[in-house]
């Protein structure tokens, strides 16, 4: 919670089993090797399973929610850079839900 405070940006995966995880990170990974730096420079993304997500692939930052079935690599990438950097702790306003194509979904369920 803190990181996105401080505008950090959190990758969260589901694994269906063991055999899933590593493709499921590789493809998070590929995707933050082509992601540029945040506002003011450097990296705020966190990666993380969470075995009880309600889709593939969520990004999360402060105040929003992006749910995915599929790594798609626009709207992950899209979402980055409209947050990553942009926290109640960072900066004064945050960008318009309506930064990306992409729907958000502030309360998506995750905090259950």
């Amino acid at each position: 919670m803190h990181n996105l405070e401080h505008g950090g940006v959190v990758l969260l995966y589901r694994c269906a089993d063991a055999t899933s995880c590593p493709a499921a990170r590789a493809a998070l990974d590929d995707l933050l090797a082509r992601a540029p730096d945040a506002l003011g420079g450097g990296r705020r993304l966190l990666v993380t399973a969470a075995p009880t997500l309600p889709s593939a692939f969520a990004a999360v930052a402060w105040d929003f929610v992006l749910l995915e079935d599929n790594v798609d690599a626009n709207a992950l990438l899209c979402f980055i850079a409209a947050h990553e950097g942009n926290g109640p702790e960072d900066v004064a306003a945050n960008p318009s839900p309506n930064a990306c194509p992409q729907s958000y979904a502030p309360d998506a369920g995750l905090a259950d």
